[in-house]
């Protein structure tokens, strides 16, 4: 009669815990840093509704801008003030400048706030830039060649901040 191995049972996870979100406006010095990523107007011409309507493998280098304009849109950031970064591979422009250049290159008012993630006993905090509640989209008109304007938040690298409750130790 053969044994049959015995693998000890794991302890049954917890049940899943909602995450409570407090929010808390901060101030925002006129001279803080914002980074933001600027879309570049595609090949095709088209708007950003028809550009997300169409984007497929098929349409894809209609999709995307040519060298001429990704040069022209690094060219007039830079210009105005803001630190470009450009990668070859890209179609659109990262970029970072402070907090009233933004807003006058692109007509809106920002503010900043700080997020508290909680759950349970555990907690995760950031702060970000974004645009005030009553205020316009950023307005990319002052630059020629842009489509779209993205105000970039500190980047969170896991699905959740905070680690999944369990009742057992573990690495």
């Amino acid at each position: 009669m053969a044994k049959k191995s015995r693998r000890p049972s794991r302890p049954s996870r917890a049940p899943a815990q909602t995450v409570q979100k407090v929010d808390r406006e901060l101030s925002l010095p006129r001279t803080e840093t914002v980074s933001f990523e600027v879309v570049c107007r595609p090949r095709s011409g088209a708007g950003l509704p028809q550009l997300m309507g169409e984007l497929s493998m098929d349409t894809l280098n209609d999709s995307t801008p040519d060298d001429r304009t990704l040069f022209d849109v690094s060219k007039r950031l830079q210009e105005q003030g803001f630190t470009v970064f450009v990668d070859d591979a890209s179609s659109s422009v990262s970029a970072e400048g402070p907090a009233d250049l933004f807003e006058k290159t692109f007509k809106t008012r920002l503010r900043k706030r700080g997020r508290t993630l909680k759950a349970a006993t555990r907690e995760h905090s950031f702060e970000f830039i974004d645009t005030a509640k009553d205020a316009p989209e950023p307005d990319p008109v002052n630059v020629p060649g842009s489509l779209f304007v993205s105000i970039q938040r500190p980047p969170i690298f896991f699905a959740s901040p905070l680690p999944p409750p369990i009742r057992y130790f573990h690495l």
